[in-house]
């Protein structure tokens, strides 16, 4: 388990990391990358899928797509938008949940 006091000192080398990645390549290449990032989610799921890979294939290729994304949180305009709109879809999903839940409990 991480210690709360080494918590931040990992946070900040990511996002140095992940602004020093967007600087070097730029928000096109970047844009590029997560698209590629992506598809290989999408394949990893059809081959687990299929049996043709283990989970930890999912995994990893998630691990690719959250970096991705995890970049794009370096531009504050667009950092801004991605929080809002996953608070707006988190209680779209929490009311589908709470609708789900009074549907099964009657």
């Amino acid at each position: 388990m991480i210690k709360q006091e080494d918590k931040v000192p990992r946070v900040m080398w990511k996002m140095n990391l992940l602004q020093r990645a967007m600087d070097t390549w730029g928000v096109d290449a970047q844009m590029d990358m997560v698209v590629e990032e992506c598809a290989e989610l999408i394949m990893a799921i059809q081959h687990y899928k299929r049996n043709r890979v283990d989970i930890n294939k999912i995994g990893e290729e998630m691990a690719d797509v959250k970096i991705m994304i995890d970049q794009f949180h370096t531009i504050d305009a667009l950092s801004n938008t991605i929080h809002i709109k996953e608070m707006e879809k988190l209680t779209r999903l929490k009311e589908r949940l709470d609708a789900h839940d009074a549907k099964v409990k009657t």
